[in-house]
């Protein structure tokens, strides 16, 4: 999917097909600002896909080591982060980026009117940082080299946190997962049961619900029947009046 994200991008710059000698229009090829902007556009969204991905991975594992001490606003401040950062990575695209010709055609990409040391660092800035290889080097380091103990006292303490590994606790996350799918064909009847019962409750609750409404409505009516029912006057009682 990510490598379908990139050539989605790249093609969705150019209007046409530039292969298999059709010609094709592409918004990098216009000039050198436009070469430019697409190169840092492009190697932004590209770090910042492979950012996200593996700060993902470390925030759960972060998350079941830190339980109860992370906030829940950390991962949207982690996204603002990734995001600058991203930026700052994209920014060398702006200057070392150019149009040169290659068999009669337009080729965007590091300018060889630098001097050779720059080409080769801005070649080794792009493949590390900015298309994100740094992290998969660096998240199979982290897997080789054990972690401190942790000093800081657990608000909610899990004993599958304790371990020291990163690896180990991405492990127990995996087959977490797996136990939850396992188990999810044995919950199936007595969800069932719930919606059911949850089902008749409501029917039950709609039926009290249109009684109280009968019952309203007749002592509603009868204190009308009571208003509109003339008073029957004896005439004994009209003698004692009159007395």
């Amino acid at each position: 999917m990510f490598l379908a994200l990139i050539g989605i991008q790249y093609l969705g710059l150019c209007i046409g097909l530039p292969w298999h000698s059709l010609h094709g229009y592409c918004t990098h090829t216009y000039n050198f600002w436009s070469c430019r902007a697409t190169q840092f556009i492009s190697t932004w969204v590209i770090s910042f896909m492979t950012n996200v991905f593996c700060m993902e991975a470390m925030n759960q594992a972060l998350y079941l080591k830190f339980s109860g001490q992370i906030p829940p606003t950390a991962s949207v401040g982690l996204v603002f982060v990734l995001f600058v950062l991203a930026m700052a990575f994209a920014l060398p695209d702006l200057y070392v980026n150019g149009l040169f010709l290659v068999e009669g055609q337009l080729y965007c990409g590091t300018s060889a009117t630098y001097p050779k040391s720059i080409i080769m660092i801005s070649e080794i800035h792009r493949a590390l940082f900015g298309h994100g290889r740094r992290l998969r080097t660096a998240s199979n380091a982290m897997d080789a080299v054990p972690m401190r103990p942790n000093t800081v006292v657990n608000v909610n303490p899990d004993p599958f946190a304790l371990d020291d590994r990163l690896a180990q606790l991405l492990l127990f996350t995996r087959k977490f997962d797996r136990a939850i799918y396992k188990n999810m064909a044995t919950l199936r009847d007595p969800i069932i049961q719930l919606a059911h019962f949850r089902y008749a409750l409501s029917k039950y609750r709609d039926h009290l619900e249109s009684l109280a409404r009968q019952d309203e409505a007749a002592k509603q009516g009868l204190s009308v029947e009571q208003r509109r029912k003339p008073i029957e006057v004896s005439d004994s009682s009209l003698g004692d009046t009159a007395s």
